[in-house]
């Protein structure tokens, strides 16, 4: 991944296409099978807490929700920190972060020693690989393999939420639903379990 490479992988949600977001490169190629025109910035995952440290603006909310300990994937849209890549930086200055505890993610990104890219495992147009096997003829040839560690996730899409200007929104339901959401931020005593 360092060199460019672009890697198919599993994440506890669904596979993704994993790249190292500091490759220029590697961007342009990922940008080139997405079709991307303009970047809004690509999803980043990471296994550890420690390592998303700085790509997001600290503050004890958004600490809270990166260290909560979620039954499933959710992926937080939050204000970018310094250290973010810029390539995965939207327009409006914010970060798309997941923890994701997949053995696949911990591994790749603790030997990369930051978070990566992990977009959807598919071409435009098509919708998302839930398995890395099988995959359309097109797509394999785009990339340069595959690091298959750990089980298939769970194939349905993270939950995806965001904390801007102190106020907590649920942006899409996947994963976790709502109200598993809103109850567990109750119990933490975070947001008092609204949105």
């Amino acid at each position: 991944m360092r060199r460019g490479a672009l890697i198919a992988h599993y994440t506890t949600s669904l596979p993704g296409i994993g790249v190292d977001p500091r490759n220029g490169a590697a961007l342009l190629r990922l940008d080139a099978i997405k079709a991307r025109v303009g970047r809004d910035g690509y999803v980043v995952v990471t296994g550890s807490v420690e390592l998303a440290r700085g790509w997001f603006a600290a503050s004890d909310e958004a600490e809270s929700l990166i260290a909560t300990p979620w039954p499933g994937p959710v992926t937080i849209v939050l204000p970018a920190g310094t250290a973010a890549a810029p390539a995965v930086v939207s327009a409006a200055g914010t970060i798309a972060l997941r923890i994701d505890r997949h053995p696949a993610v911990i591994a790749l990104t603790g030997a990369l020693g930051r978070p990566m890219i992990s977009t959807s495992l598919n071409l435009p147009g098509e919708p998302p690989a839930r398995m890395i096997e099988g995959l359309d003829d097109g797509l394999t040839a785009a990339l340069d393999g595959a690091f298959v560690l750990g089980p298939r996730g769970e194939g349905v899409a993270s939950t995806l939420i965001s904390l801007l200007d102190g106020e907590l929104r649920v942006l899409r339901s996947g994963s976790v639903e709502t109200s598993t959401l809103l109850g567990l931020l109750g119990q933490l005593g975070l947001f008092g379990g609204r949105q």
